[in-house]
């Protein structure tokens, strides 16, 4: 009876060793990105569109509402389309001049009522939020429009402290430095530099943050050009550098990519910049474009995202893969398949209002920047789709190929025997449990 009772906790034990030790996967996040709104009805259709994809998070570039007055009625339109419990983020843009304390109280309200959502700092300016296994840091580089915002507030700095583990305690001392694995890492702001988008915006924000989110292997999503471009997998923002151009992008400090989000609902503008190889993708109303989103999927250690415009047409398509993880070993070495037929089975035509006459793409009013007559190019031209390779989610489940050895149960020393390897069982039960705090590591801490 006793050695009956025995076997039942070893293998008791052998289950919960199991359990235990079975890898714990994050919960995958699903995420619009998008900029430049306003209050019309294409700025509905954009967040109509973001309700019908079950988005977890919405990541905001920056220009709201524009104009004076406009707040009310931007809050009355996301509550309206995705509703008053999605969690929103939403950096300051230089559109914001009239009405920012009141967006900022908006966006408050709404972070207080998200349960996986937390950010510590002065929200949509210099902030690092945190949701599921994502560390998103919000800075305003180029923001001279806005009272009370500062163009330049230590930005680079601020971004690499909130995206970095500090070791021995130190969070001045920069040598100290060691970038978080295991968690994506993402940088919102809203201007850019010239080479980095397709219109016509002069140089605005400097280097210096690229160049911070770049060593910490995070990716950059930006806004203020009317237009959607993301680049190939790159070195040095600054200088373009092309590492491949794959469509498949490993992630990790020292490479990473940047994306222009600013089809969020205003007029969309033309390609002015010519056509140049660091970018991936770009779709700009030279290319026919109409609003949308980019929308990624963020599973623990892979991802796939696709730009969805709201006449249904998907422009852009990529994969990425988190440095340091078994999938950057499993992509490394495994043959990339490429993706035949359609990019994506499922359609998403929104209906998108027309209005009468063409669009207006001169200067914005009640705005303090001014960007001159845009032309709108060809509005006839042909969608250019980029060749759409996706990354299948990697399981990482390991398969065990473990030989259990029987137990002989004939002699009456084997009741010792058992009692040890109960020892043994708990032992590597109290071991595999500190594993798994370190699987856990997707709940980084928080600042």
């Amino acid at each position: 009876m006793a050695l009956k009772k025995c076997n039942t906790t070893v293998t008791v034990s052998i289950v919960l060793l199991l359990l235990l030790c079975a890898p714990v996967r994050a919960e995958r996040a699903r995420v619009a990105f998008i900029g430049d709104q306003g209050v019309d009805d294409a700025a509905v259709a954009v967040l109509s569109l973001i309700a019908t994809e079950a988005v977890d998070l919405l990541v905001i570039q920056g220009d709201l509402g524009y104009g004076a007055n406009a707040a009310t009625q931007w809050r009355d339109n996301l509550n309206m389309t995705v509703g008053e419990s999605m969690p929103v983020l939403a950096v300051v843009g230089n559109h914001e001049n009239f009405e920012w304390p009141l967006y900022r109280s908006m966006l408050t309200k709404r972070l207080n009522t998200a349960d996986e959502l937390t950010c510590q700092g002065d929200v949509g300016v210099k902030a690092v939020c945190q949701f599921r296994h994502l560390d998103i840091v919000q800075v305003a580089p180029g923001i001279t429009e806005v009272e009370g915002v500062l163009p330049d507030d230590g930005y680079a700095d601020f971004i690499r402290d909130s995206l970095s583990v500090q070791t021995n305690n130190n969070r001045q001392t920069n040598n100290n430095r060691q970038p978080k694995y295991n968690r994506w890492k993402i940088c919102s702001w809203h201007k850019n530099q010239t080479k980095l988008q397709t219109g016509s915006k002069p140089n605005a924000t400097g280097w210096d943050e690229y160049a911070a989110c770049l060593d910490v292997g995070a990716m950059v999503f930006v806004g203020h050009e009317h237009a959607y471009s993301r680049t190939h997998l790159l070195s040095d923002f600054e200088t373009q550098s092309v590492i491949n151009t794959d469509n498949i992008m490993t992630l990790k400090p020292g490479q990473s990519f940047m994306a222009v989000t600013g089809l969020g609902g205003r007029p969309v503008r033309a390609q002015v910049q010519p056509d140049a190889p660091w970018w991936g993708s770009v779709y700009t109303a030279t290319q026919g474009a109409v609003q949308g989103a980019l929308i990624c999927d963020f599973n623990d250690s892979t991802a796939d995202c696709v730009f969805k415009a709201i006449d249904g047409a998907q422009p852009d398509r990529f994969s990425l893969v988190l440095g340091g993880s078994d999938a950057e070993a499993t992509q490394a070495t495994d043959a990339v398949t490429p993706a035949t037929g359609d990019a994506d089975s499922e359609q998403f035509a929104v209906p998108f209002p027309k209005e009468n006459g063409s669009e207006e793409n001169g200067p914005e009013e009640n705005g303090p920047e001014e960007d001159g007559p845009q032309d709108t190019g060809p509005q006839d031209a042909s969608i250019a789709l980029n060749a759409q390779t996706t990354a299948n989610d990697t399981n990482n489940t390991p398969q065990a190929s473990e030989t259990s050895q029987p137990i002989n149960t004939a002699s009456s020393s084997n009741g010792g025997s058992l009692h040890g390897l109960g020892w043994l069982v708990l032992a590597v039960l109290v071991w595999c449990r500190q594993q798994g705090h370190k699987i856990r590591d997707y709940q980084a801490t928080r600042f």
